[in-house]
């Protein structure tokens, strides 16, 4: 698309994803904390909410993507969640790629820096972002991505997010996305936004030993570190 740098413009861009998620995916703390009782409990919440959402639309989706797709758990959850026929996930990291491809069995991944995004115009009917632009360093970037995100979206279509509205302390490379960067990402949608999520580092430590705590402390919105949204298109 005219105005789109071409994809060689985003290598450093490329290069702190691979060097950091790297690190961050490899670490074994990691991998425990993915698995606790905490992160169930949230993945349950998200997958509660996207449900609700779909079911706005007229008809099940036949088309879904994912911008970000990294290790293809959300991917291949969205394709058991929807059944559609074509899955398709897009990331710039090839080591995610290949760890999608074990994870989202049945979908097709692309490596791409989505400016563009390589399809038509109104080419899916579901496209959603879990936590992609909050690890996206430049703004203008974030902008174009939304614009490709609104030009392959079909009319009807709907859009999802998920992404972090404090900073993360335990990843110095992400952004968080208030509701104004939100709002300037997507100008002139009707997006509607929650916050939700127990900040993580209050979250896990509170819900081994007392998860009651936990789930009410979850209920304060001040508490909440991510916004789920979503937005129709017109």
């Amino acid at each position: 698309m005219k105005g789109l740098p071409p994809p060689s413009d985003t290598r450093s861009t490329r290069r702190t994803f691979d060097a950091e998620y790297s690190r961050y995916h490899d670490d074994p703390g990691y991998r425990a904390r993915d698995s606790s009782a905490y992160d169930r409990l949230n993945v349950e919440d998200l997958w509660r909410r996207v449900r609700q959402v779909l079911s706005r639309l007229p008809g099940s989706p036949a088309r879904v993507l994912e911008i970000g797709c990294s290790g293809g758990a959300s991917l291949d959850r969205m394709r058991r969640e929807t059944a559609a026929p074509v899955v398709i996930g897009v990331d710039i990291r090839r080591s995610a790629l290949a760890t999608a491809r074990e994870a989202a069995i049945g979908s097709t991944l692309i490596e791409t820096d989505c400016l563009p995004i390589p399809f038509r115009d109104g080419s899916f009917d579901v496209i959603f972002q879990f936590t992609t632009f909050s690890s996206i360093p430049e703004t203008d970037a974030k902008v174009r991505i939304a614009r490709e995100i609104l030009r392959v979206l079909a009319t009807g279509g709907v859009f999802l997010w998920y992404d972090m509205r404090y900073p993360n302390p335990g990843n110095r490379f992400t952004r968080c996305e208030t509701r104004a960067t939100i709002g300037h990402y997507f100008p002139g949608t009707d997006f509607h936004l929650e916050s939700m999520t127990l900040i993580p580092q209050i979250g896990r430590w509170i819900y081994p030993s007392r998860p009651r705590l936990g789930g009410l402390l979850g209920r304060l919105a001040g508490l909440h570190s991510h916004y789920f949204g979503w937005f129709l298109k017109g």
